[in-house]
């Protein structure tokens, strides 16, 4: 049988149970676990996992007693055993003597290679209880290995994670346990590769495939109505369709626009869809019947946005006329004008209502009172491509610009959070209900689920080219329109 080795293997360590026969092979970069059945004549291997490590020393050895494999590493140290013997031996060789009692290291030293150093080691000393530090070494090693383990069986699930079928989950939990009940976690405090793991395991923002609707081809957006049940979407050829999430029919073609339809989205309550178009008006809806409310016309541009307040009383719209209006829902009419607004591309209100968030073309996110008009803050970006929108709570601003999402504190008007992307560019970001994960995509043709607070992307989608993204009120469910025309619908697991 042929074994995947490259190059000679440096160490091998063995073990025999009557007619059974096993074997530990390895190098830096292979370890290889062999068992040999010689009454079934019968061989098999498998490639286990490298300790790390061990690609940076130069020679070891080891040596088998029981169920435990001692390394003899080139710094003179076993490892992760905080004792270490007198001298450090290179290209050495360990063999436990007949009664398993010593350890002969046998090696040489830098200073005379033809020369051959003998030390002698007691096994007792290396099977005591470990100490303090070595319990912490060994944690963190476990630690580490469960990290490389875990997002080994997440990149065979891919985009079908099937959290149950996880093998470290029961594992992770008794690991967690330690955490509680060990001394050290005062003295060297939380790990952040361990908050990853966890995060794994406990996530309820872990999503699946749950539908998906081809050849739809001309959408321009997506948004879900407030019980997720729908979805609306604008489309090139200036109509808008109502979808049931459910069996992916539409269920209403809204048609009146003269032109372009920019945007559209359901009313709080769900009975309305708003729409705004480049023939410079903004239409009502009734979704049950199809037909139009009303019309609000006043901007002398391309009406580029137009969102409902949440108390759905109120509509904020912004046009290329540079101007923002505040309209009264019941009487139709507008009851507040800012002017002199250049570039704005998008327009909505905080979650109290209170006030405005405004975002141009020319990076510049702006916030007002919702009733004065007057200007309380300014962030500056710097990329046209970037999108904001409020936390649910209405005290952060979520941004997406080129690879980076910034969260800023509207408050003090700082950005108190900036996470990197290893993509090029980013199209859009949005904040899940729990305000603690946020969808985004990315140039890269990719979809990424991230933790806020541990900075961890949490689950990763091969989209292909977005153009659109939403997540339903729950949280449950997410949506993204891709460029060959098809609308994917995700639920979580």
């Amino acid at each position: 049988s042929k074994l995947p080795i490259d190059n000679a293997m440096e160490r091998c360590c063995f073990a025999t149970n009557e007619s059974i026969n096993e074997m530990i092979v390895f190098d830096r970069n292979i370890r290889l676990s062999i068992r040999y059945d010689e009454d079934k004549n019968i061989f098999k291997y498998h490639k286990a996992r490298t300790y790390k490590h061990f690609k940076s020393f130069h020679s070891s050895g080891c040596v088998r007693f029981n169920d435990l494999i001692l390394y003899y590493l080139s710094d003179n140290t076993w490892l992760k055993y905080e004792k270490s013997v007198p001298i450090s031996l290179d290209d050495c060789v360990a063999v436990m003597s007949e009664d398993k009692n010593f350890v002969h290291i046998f090696g040489t030293t830098d200073g005379n290679a033809n020369e051959c150093i003998h030390v002698k080691t007691q096994v007792n000393e290396w099977i005591q209880k470990e100490t303090k530090i070595e319990k912490q070494w060994m944690l963190k090693d476990k630690e580490l290995t469960d990290i490389e383990e875990c997002k080994v069986e997440l990149k065979k699930m891919k985009q079908n994670p099937d959290i149950k079928k996880l093998k470290k989950k029961k594992e992770i939990e008794m690991i967690i346990e330690q955490w509680m009940h060990l001394s050290s976690v005062n003295n060297i405090g939380w790990i952040d590769d361990f908050n990853m793991i966890i995060l794994r395991y406990i996530t309820p923002t872990y999503f699946k495939p749950f539908k998906m609707f081809e050849n739809h081809h001309g959408v321009i957006g997506i948004k879900f109505s407030p019980d997720g049940t729908k979805f609306v979407s604008p489309l090139l050829d200036r109509t808008i369709k109502i979808w049931d999430v459910a069996s992916g029919k539409e269920i209403q073609v809204l048609k009146g626009h003269l032109a372009f339809v920019e945007h559209a989205q359901f009313s709080p309550d769900g009975t309305m869809v708003i729409s705004c178009s480049a023939d410079e008006t903004i239409r009502l809806w009734d979704i049950t019947s199809g037909t139009e409310i009303t019309k609000l016309k006043v901007h002398e541009g391309t009406v580029i946005r137009a969102r409902f307040s949440s108390d759905g009383k109120t509509i904020v719209s912004c046009s290329e006329d540079c101007t923002i209006i505040l309209w009264d829902v019941q009487s139709e009419h507008p009851i507040l004008i800012l002017e002199g607004h250049r570039n704005i591309k998008d327009v909505q209100f905080s979650p109290d209502c209170q006030q405005i968030l405004s975002a141009s073309r020319d990076g510049i996110i702006s916030v007002w009172n919702a009733k004065s008009g007057k200007r309380l803050c300014t962030f500056q970006l710097y990329s046209y491509r970037m999108k904001a929108q409020f936390s649910s709570d209405g005290k952060y601003i979520l941004c997406s610009e080129d690879s980076t999402i910034q969260i800023w504190d509207v408050a003090s008007g700082t950005q108190v959070k900036r996470l990197n992307s290893d993509y090029a560019s980013g199209y859009d970001a949005k904040y899940f209900p729990n305000k603690s994960t946020i969808l985004s995509c990315l140039k890269g043709s990719v979809i990424q689920l991230r933790d806020i607070k541990f900075d961890t992307i949490t689950q990763e989608i091969d989209s292909g080219i977005v153009f659109a993204i939403d997540i339903s009120s729950d949280g449950n469910t997410i949506a993204f329109y891709s460029k060959n025309g098809t609308i994917h619908l995700w639920k979580v697991l």
